[in-house]
């Protein structure tokens, strides 16, 4: 788990890079609705970062 700001921003960047490889492959595989909601997920990441996640 995280225990500072730098390193809460790291693993957000690792996981962004880590959705957008799967991205790419789903490219490759044809998968369009498992790239809609890999979309949904980067939102989401983006979201985080700004501090306002999306409410349930």
């Amino acid at each position: 788990m995280a225990t500072s700001v730098k390193e809460a921003s790291l693993d957000i960047s690792k996981a962004r890079q880590e959705i957008l490889n799967t991205v790419q492959a789903a490219r490759q595989g044809g998968h369009l609705f498992l790239i809609y909601l890999l979309a949904m997920v980067l939102e989401e990441l983006t979201n985080i970062e700004r501090g306002q996640p999306t409410e349930l």
